[in-house]
């Protein structure tokens, strides 16, 4: 799994808001129910 910047993807109104939370740190976003392929 490679990494996106967030500046790349993210409007920076989102990125401050979650910068609130955490700072500087690596979080993991899950991907919808939806679009989860099955085990196996």
């Amino acid at each position: 799994m490679g990494y996106i910047r967030a500046e790349e993807i993210l409007p920076i109104e989102v990125i401050e808001l979650i910068q609130q939370y955490v700072d500087g740190k690596n979080i993991y976003i899950p991907r919808k129910p939806t679009h989860r392929q099955a085990w196996g």
